[in-house]
Parts: C-alpha cells; sequence; structure tokens
C-alpha cells in the first residue's frame, strides 16, 4: 500500500472534521440486560457486565433462575449489580424541640447476578438474541491471518478492548456487528492498539497503563482508529467505514482541545502500525 493512500485516507478524515459534527454510532448490539424485564443495564452495571467474558447479553437473579424453574451452575460466581434505595429517616426537626420528622436519604445496595451461560434448566429458547448472519470478507480475513506474531484474539464479552498485560484482543462474536465491514474495522482498530505492545512497536501509550480520557489515551485512541482506517481501505471497505471513523476521532479530539494537527502525528504512527501489521 502506498504512502500515498494513507495521505489520501488523512485528507478525507481532516476535511470531514472541518464540516462539523458528525455523530458516532456504536456498531454492535446485545449489551447488558435483565432477563426478565429485558431492560438493558445502564451506568457502572453496563460497564461491569460487560467486562465480563460471557457471549448472552441475559443475566438473571438467583431467584429469578429458581422461579424459571431452572439452577446456577454449581461454582459459579456471580457479578454486583448495584442500585440505589430510598430510605426513611427521623431527624430532629428543631434542636430546641423534641419534635421528630422523616427524611429520604438514597442508599445504594446490590444484588448478584448470573449469566444464562451460567444458569441450567430453562428454556434458552425463550432469550432470543438479535444476531445477522455473518459472511466473512476474505480481504480483511487475510489480513487478520497475515499478521505475524499476532495477539490472541478472543471472541467474548460485549466490550471490544485490547489488554496489553496478556497481549489479547476481545471483541463481541461477528454476528453482533451490524455489518461485516464494521466489525473487521472494530477488530482493526484493537490490532492496531496491540502495535504497541512493548514486544512490537513500543508506543509508551501502551506499555503504560494510561488514565481514561487522558491526553496520551486520546493519543493512542487516534492512532488506532486511523490505523483501523489505513485497514479498511487497504480491504477496499473504507467507504462503509469512515464516517463513523471519523466522528469517533472528533470525539477524542476533544480531549486534545481540538488539534488538528494531532491527527497527521497520528497518522504517521498509524502508518507504522499498519505496516507492521501486514508484515512490510
Amino acid at each position: 500500500m502506498s504512502k500515498h493512500i494513507t495521505e489520501i485516507i488523512t485528507e478525507k478524515i481532516i476535511n470531514a472534521l472541518e464540516k462539523g459534527e458528525v455523530p458516532w454510532k456504536k456498531t454492535w448490539i446485545n449489551a447488558p440486560k435483565n432477563g426478565i424485564s429485558k431492560k438493558e443495564y445502564r451506568g457502572i452495571n453496563r460497564l461491569l457486565l460487560s467486562m465480563t467474558d460471557f457471549s448472552s447479553p441475559y443475566f438473571l437473579t438467583f431467584k429469578q433462575a429458581s422461579a424459571l424453574g431452572g439452577y446456577v451452575k454449581k461454582g459459579s460466581h456471580g457479578i454486583p449489580v448495584v442500585y440505589w434505595h430510598l430510605c426513611k429517616v427521623k431527624k430532629n426537626e428543631e434542636e430546641e424541640t423534641t419534635e421528630i420528622s422523616e427524611k429520604t436519604i438514597p442508599f445504594m445496595r446490590y444484588y448478584i447476578v448470573f449469566n444464562l451461560e451460567q444458569v441450567e434448566g430453562i428454556d434458552k429458547g425463550k432469550f432470543t438474541e438479535h444476531k445477522r448472519d455473518f459472511k466473512p470478507l476474505e480481504t480483511c480475513e487475510q489480513i487478520v491471518k497475515g499478521y505475524k506474531a499476532s495477539p490472541i484474539i478472543l471472541h467474548q464479552g460485549f466490550q471490544p478492548c485490547y489488554i496489553p498485560s496478556t497481549d489479547t484482543v476481545e471483541i463481541p462474536i461477528c454476528e453482533n456487528f451490524t455489518s461485516e465491514e464494521n466489525y473487521y474495522s472494530t477488530l482493526f482498530h484493537e490490532l492496531t492498539h496491540s502495535t504497541g505492545h512493548k514486544k512490537r512497536l513500543n508506543r509508551k501509550e501502551v506499555t503504560f497503563t494510561q488514565r481514561f480520557g487522558s491526553c496520551n489515551y486520546a493519543e493512542e485512541e487516534l492512532v488506532a482508529e486511523i490505523g483501523a482506517s489505513f485497514l479498511c481501505s487497504y480491504a477496499d471497505i473504507e467507504n462503509k467505514t469512515i464516517d463513523n471513523s471519523t466522528a469517533y476521532i472528533q470525539n477524542w479530539l476533544k480531549v486534545l482541545n481540538d488539534d488538528r494537527k494531532m491527527v497527521i502525528n497520528a497518522a504517521s504512527r498509524a502508518e507504522k502500525s499498519m505496516k507492521h501489521i501486514l508484515g512490510e
């Protein structure tokens, strides 16, 4: 792949950024949800449950599993889910009197949930998951398979991520993505992160733990997303993913005070990452 093409993609991203706000869209589905109410968990609970290794998005309490005629597998470890409970307590209305009234104070409590994969004895056919047929794209598969000494790729969980300590990429199952192109774009993003491992290109933003939302974290996210754009272009699927990539880059540029020069700097490192993955 010529340097000319990487310059074209970088220029296309910058031009799109200049036009204003572009909405970013999550391209994978099946967020963690309660198995009975089917409501998606939010806030810290979504984060806690997304960090698990399960593929099923459904979670049940021990009582909910029992009510359905099932049981939790022996040795299974549950995950705490927090919620706010309002509790009334008594207070003195005035110090010089003995008159007492009540006030409401929120208390944080928790309960334990188990993933559907940890439950047996119930009809799991009732828990429908929104999956779509997935057809691998050969050009993209060649890139993934051609990445020599690559990290381990695990299809599990609900949140794509690269874990430097284990040199592992975690990504939701292919069928959970809205399109093949979006699946590979997300995978390329995480693989670009992996090139920063100390045994590869040794980027400090990867080899050292970064605080989420920090400038170093933002810079690495730019590298990963631009690298993914380069690889998508190499695989000839860039036209179906570039808008979402631009929106993602736009979000992280805000952390960097909207410094467009960072796109150029990140593109340089992204090109090195792309070449490493392609074995050039």
